[in-house]
C-alpha cells in the first residue's frame, strides 16, 4: 500500500490550533503570497497599497508575539486590505487577500481576551484557512509540493510547540523566519 501523499492542512486540522497559532499560520501563509504583490511602477496610490499589505501582515505577526492589539487599527487595516485586495487581485495573484485574512483574524482575537467563544474561534480559523487557499490557488503547480510541504511543516510545528488549547489564545511566540517555525520555504524562496 503506497503512503498518503502530503496534504496541507484541512479547516479541521486548523482547529486543533491556539488563536494565535492560527493566526500566525494566517500571517506566514500572506509572507509566502506577498511578493507577488507587485503592482505596476505607474499604479495609483500603488506605494500606499504596497504598505497596507505590509502593515496588515506585521500587524498580525506582532499579534502574536504580544497579543496585544490596538482594536482600532486591526478593524483598520482589515478594512484596507480587503479594498487593496478587490482592486489589485488579479493582477497581484490576490496576494492582498491572504494579507486581509491575517490581519482579520488579529481584528477577531483582540477582544477576546484569553480564550474565544466558539463563533469567534470558528471565524479565526476560517481567516487562517482562507489565507492557506489564497496561497494555494495562486501558485503554479511546479510550487504547489513546496508550498504543501511548508504549510504542514507549520503545522506540524505549531502542534509540537504545545501553545495551549483550542479557543484560548494560546503562548505567544515569534512567527517570522527567526522563530521556531523558521523558514517560510524549504531550501530556496520559489519565484514565479
Amino acid at each position: 500500500m503506497d503512503p498518503e501523499p502530503l496534504r496541507e492542512p484541512s479547516l479541521n486540522d486548523l482547529c486543533c490550533l491556539t488563536l494565535l497559532g492560527n493566526i500566525a499560520y494566517a500571517a506566514r501563509c500572506a509572507r509566502r503570497i506577498q511578493p507577488r504583490f507587485q503592482l505596476p511602477a505607474d499604479a495609483h496610490d500603488g506605494d500606499k497599497m504596497t504598505a497596507v499589505v505590509e502593515a496588515s501582515i506585521r500587524l498580525a505577526e506582532g499579534y502574536v508575539v504580544q497579543a496585544v492589539a490596538q482594536l482600532d487599527q486591526a478593524a483598520r487595516l482589515t478594512e484596507l486590505s480587503l479594498a487593496v485586495a478587490e482592486a489589485t487581485s488579479e493582477e497581484t495573484d490576490y496576494a492582498a487577500y491572504a494579507a486581509y485574512h491575517a490581519v482579520r483574524g488579529v481584528h477577531l482575537a483582540a477582544p477576546c481576551g484569553e480564550a474565544a467563544g466558539d463563533e469567534a474561534y470558528l471565524e479565526i480559523v476560517a481567516s487562517a484557512y482562507g489565507a492557506s487557499r489564497v496561497v494555494l490557488a495562486n501558485v503554479p503547480i511546479w510550487v504547489r509540493n513546496q508550498l504543501v510541504t511548508a504549510l504542514r511543516g507549520d503545522y506540524d510545528k505549531l502542534v509540537q510547540l504545545g501553545l495551549g488549547n483550542p479557543p484560548q489564545r494560546g503562548q505567544v511566540f515569534n512567527p517570522t523566519i527567526t522563530g521556531p517555525l523558521g523558514a517560510l520555504w524549504s531550501g530556496d524562496s520559489p519565484t514565479w
